[in-house]
């Protein structure tokens, strides 16, 4: 996806790396793409977007951590419109037993990679939901766009309240 394909969008990228944002380009987007220093354990100070995207960042990170990240943005959803989605771009783990042997041997290489590098790991849906869940209760999941070979989509809304 580049910004070029959807001339009607406006996009934040943001990173806590000066040097990430340095390499960035204004490629023909004519001023839609703005880059922006920001830590995502700090609350996030975009507080009107249509959406928000992690992009392979909680994969990095352990429960706490990304129970942090997540919880970070609770607030900017809080003030956006309703409905407005956290789309997790992440590996999303496929339930023991579910998919083709050779697939889940190589995604669950990759997991333990993960835990004996960054001491970190990969999740399957039932585990970003409990994850989420911890961040804020009022977190759904409400689709799920998934690969078998690696890396999916999951769309997260903050519901109004937990009665609802």
């Amino acid at each position: 996806m580049s910004a070029q394909e959807y001339p009607s969008l406006h996009f934040v990228v943001q990173d806590l790396s000066e040097q990430m944002l340095s390499q960035a380009r204004d490629e023909g987007v004519s001023g839609r793409v703005t880059f922006q220093r920001h830590n995502f354990f700090d609350p996030q100070p975009v507080h009107d977007a249509s959406a928000f995207l992690l992009r392979q960042c909680l994969h990095n990170y352990n429960d706490l951590d990304a129970i942090k990240i997540t919880r970070a943005i609770v607030p900017a959803l809080e003030k956006c419109a309703p409905g407005t989605p956290l789309l997790l771009n992440e590996v999303i783990l496929p339930e023991s037993g579910s998919t083709a042997h050779h697939i889940e041997h190589h995604l669950r290489q990759v997991d333990v990679t993960m835990m004996v590098v960054l001491g970190a790991k990969q999740r399957s849906r039932s585990e970003f939901e409990r994850l989420l869940k911890q961040a804020d209760p009022r977190y759904e999941v409400v689709r799920t766009f998934d690969n078998p070979m690696g890396v999916g989509l999951l769309e997260v809304h903050l519901k109004a309240s937990l009665d609802k």
